[in-house]
């Protein structure tokens, strides 16, 4: 069976526009995706990435895999 949706961009845009209520994300924080959200893919986070070291930290550590005391 096809997949209705094969953009991310399009899926996660869809899946918060209710600031992820349906999803079973707090109402704190589905307000806030709901006034702030941005997706960004690719080349478009590189910016936000070599310019906020905290950011980049967290980053990198969440795409290592592994929770930090395992390190």
């Amino acid at each position: 069976m096809p997949r209705k949706t094969t953009d991310i961009v399009t899926l996660l845009l869809d899946k918060l526009a209710d600031g992820g209520k349906n999803a079973g994300v707090a109402d704190l924080i589905a307000e806030s995706i709901r006034k702030k959200l941005r997706v960004m893919v690719n080349g478009e986070i590189g910016g936000v990435y070599s310019e906020n070291v905290d950011f980049a930290v967290f980053l990198t550590e969440f795409f290592s895999g592994r929770p930090l005391w395992l390190n």
